[in-house]
């Protein structure tokens, strides 16, 4: 017992000595292996565009609606305030003004009299051409969006080049036939027309048409009339006029079409006048005549 005692006594802590270097060296060399591999992790999770972010990062926050209407949207840019102004007794030159005209058509049954409207008015002009296809088939979204396509595409046939436009014809479902229409148009004319003075909704709807607008890569112009909607519609209060153009600029529209009824008469001192002719000089006196 006493030699087995002392051998073991002696052999024990060689053994453990081994043991222990074996476990270390086993260790040294897995993390050795390891090591390069965790780097590259940490490497492409911090540095390497496009990886999936780590699931228990907190989302960013939203944005804040609110203050994001608040202020200008694209400060430095040109706003267009185009003017298709029928009232009687008008100037027959509003440039002066800070108003710069712009055509529409009317006639667009076939491709003879969308061939013939555009060549004539692009004569002596070379600003957008903007049609008003109101009688158009609601009900059936396929046919009325299949006219508005060919109405689009005889323009740009007989006027290549020309930039073309559908009145109240939006980017978005806020606004009948969005697709494929807006594929063909050069720019979005939503109208804006209003029956209240409910300032909220206004800017609401205006913001979306123009987000959407701008997000298929087009500019956007508000159609705005001075009078509220319809036949009997009264004279538009100079605030709340004053409140659409503003904001029409500051939501990030490219421009606005004021546009009037050969039924009204030209007052020189009415309010929406007024407030217009503030506006535009506010403006910088970089607006273009093309909707580009």
């Amino acid at each position: 017992m006493d030699v087995v005692h002392h051998f073991t006594d002696r052999v024990e802590p060689t053994y453990m000595t081994m043991n222990r270097f074996g476990v270390l060296l086993i260790l040294t060399v897995l993390l050795g292996a390891a090591g390069p591999t965790l780097a590259a992790k940490g490497k492409h999770k911090h540095h390497r565009p496009g990886n999936a972010p780590d699931a228990k990062a907190p989302a960013d926050p939203a944005p804040d609606a609110s203050a994001a209407a608040d202020r200008p949207s694209r400060p430095d840019r040109s706003f267009v305030v185009y003017e298709h102004i029928h009232n009687r007794g008008r100037p027959d030159d509003l440039t002066p003004f800070g108003l710069t005209p712009i055509e529409l058509c009317y006639n667009t049954k076939t491709k003879q009299s969308v061939t013939a409207s555009v060549t004539a008015k692009l004569k002596d002009y070379d600003g957008p051409i903007v049609f008003d296809i109101e009688k158009t088939n609601r009900n059936d979204h396929n046919l009325s969006s299949g006219h508005l396509k060919d109405v689009v595409k005889w323009a740009h046939e007989a006027v290549p080049g020309c930039k073309v436009g559908l009145y109240a014809v939006g980017p978005s479902n806020l606004t009948p036939m969005k697709r494929p229409v807006e594929k063909v148009v050069d720019a979005f004319y939503p109208s804006m027309y209003v029956h209240n003075t409910n300032r909220r909704a206004w800017a609401n709807t205006a913001r979306k048409l123009v987000t959407q607008g701008h997000r298929a890569h087009k500019p956007v112009y508000l159609f705005l009339m001075p009078k509220f909607h319809g036949r009997k519609g009264g004279e538009m209060p100079q605030s709340f006029w004053k409140y659409q153009l503003e904001t029409a600029r500051r939501v990030g529209a490219d421009g606005v079409v004021i546009w009037s009824s050969d039924r009204d008469r030209w007052g020189e001192h009415a309010g929406w006048w007024e407030a217009t002719k503030r506006f535009t000089k506010s403006l910088k006196p970089t607006a273009p005549k093309s909707a580009t």
